[in-house]
């Protein structure tokens, strides 16, 4: 039976749509984590600068010009690998004191300016002041912001990557947990359908949904086989309560025949009467023999069954039938399969009620044709057919078409054929032959 994969199952469709819920909701705190620390990362240089500022104006107010530029002086060298800049000017712009010279900076940028870049791998959060007539630029390396922004995000891409690998993870393991239950169920009803209804769902006594689903199923499945089992009972108990009066009733009938013979009155009626009970007779045996292949008892005697020797068979059988009654059979074979596991009488006898059929139902001169191709067998002809509105109501049991009630016959032939063909797990199909009918049975390969 067909599996459904993993990725494609709705367990797995669920669990992943959570799962991605769960993996955005994830990045965006991260990031939005990531723009805040950012942020605050600014806020700390913007403050360190600040503080800067304040002590060089203290310096101003109580020293005068000189003390300021000796104390940026001082700083300057006390800087660190360059992480600070200091640049002093006077009201023109000439500088008193600092690390950087205005050269180097931008040619477009001014004190209002926060950012600006001394090459490519300097980077500097900066602020412009004025303290009496100068003017100051202070500045802070932003390179090892930036290599803590960079850092954060490569974490963040890298965790959000793992976190989608355990996501798909742990949706395969939850999904393949969940489809093992379903297939099973998926089992269980595919055996009840093939006639198994005896079958059950193991996990129905397990607390959950699927398990309260389960067992719900499995007491719809016990209640139909009661009414089944129920049906069929009372179909055999008919059937044998039946029988025997029957069949002495046809006893008394072939009695009273023989008595009747001296004087030669009354043989016709007799002669319909016996008629008529075997009719009776031939029901109620096709009647007990489809709820003896229905029941499924006969599976434990299938054996391997070779499909061209068994079609040989046939077709040595009903040649001359064929011929006695003005009509031809014709058997061709194109790659047939090696054999079936089933019942070689029951095959037979399938094969033989499809081409009786087609004898009785036709007229002279029809060609019959016995096809071997494959895991399939057809029989197929070329007499009136039956209307394609028919083809599901001529599988029912003692249904017979208008033209076929005056001809001789149960109505249970084509219910057998398909009681046989279920029992090998077989498919039975009816296609206009044009004209004519084509009845196929396709066995599992």
């Amino acid at each position: 039976m067909p599996r459904t994969k993993w990725y494609l199952s709705t367990p797995f469709r669920i669990a992943l749509l959570a799962e991605a819920i769960f993996v955005t909701a994830f990045l965006v705190i991260f990031g939005l984590l990531v723009i805040e620390m950012e942020n605050e990362f600014f806020d700390q240089q913007e403050l360190a600068l600040n503080n800067e500022y304040r002590f060089l104006n203290d310096v101003y107010v109580q020293g005068g010009v000189w003390a300021t530029v000796a104390a940026v002086e001082r700083n300057t060298r006390a800087n660190v690998k360059g992480r600070k800049i200091y640049l002093l000017t006077d009201s023109t712009g000439q500088k008193l004191a600092g690390n950087i010279d205005d050269s180097v900076l931008p040619s477009q940028w001014t004190l209002t300016d926060s950012l600006f870049e001394l090459d490519a791998d300097e980077r500097y959060h900066s602020a412009a002041y004025t303290i009496g007539t100068m003017h100051l630029l202070l500045g802070v390396n932003g390179f090892e912001v930036s290599e803590i922004i960079a850092r954060a995000m490569v974490t963040l891409i890298w965790s959000g990557l793992a976190v989608l690998m355990l996501s798909i993870l742990a949706g395969k393991i939850i999904a393949s947990r969940m489809n093992r239950r379903l297939n099973h169920v998926t089992d269980v009803l595919a055996h009840i359908a093939a006639g198994e209804f005896s079958a059950r769902i193991e996990f129905a006594n397990m607390s959950d949904d699927i398990g309260l689903m389960a067992s719900q199923i499995n007491r719809a499945l016990a209640t139909l086989e009661t009414h089944i089992d129920g049906v069929k009972q009372v179909s055999a108990d008919i059937a044998h309560d039946l029988r025997t009066p029957l069949t002495r009733l046809y006893i008394l009938i072939a009695s009273l025949e023989e008595r009747s013979q001296a004087d030669g009155h009354g043989q016709d009626i007799f002669d319909q009467i016996t008629v008529q009970t075997q009719q009776i007779n031939a029901i109620f045996d096709a009647l007990l023999r489809i709820t003896e292949i229905e029941s499924g008892t006969l599976k434990d005697t299938f054996t391997s069954v070779p499909m061209q020797a068994l079609c040989d068979e046939i077709f040595e059988t009903y040649q001359a039938v064929c011929q006695d009654h003005g009509q031809s059979l014709t058997f061709e074979s194109a790659v047939p399969i090696n054999s079936i596991h089933g019942s070689h009488a029951l095959i037979f006898q399938m094969i033989a009620n499809l081409i009786e059929n087609a004898v009785q139902h036709c007229p002279i001169d029809t060609h019959i044709r016995l096809v071997l191709a494959g895991n399939q067998i057809s029989v197929i002809d070329d007499g009136p057919g039956i209307p394609i509105a028919e083809y599901d109501k001529v599988f029912q049991r003692l249904y017979r078409l208008d033209r076929s009630r005056n001809t001789p016959g149960t109505g249970l032939g084509l219910n057998f054929v398909q009681a046989i063909a279920a029992a090998h797990g077989a498919h039975i199909s009816l296609d206009d032959a044009a004209p004519g009918l084509k009845v196929t049975i396709t066995f599992p390969k």
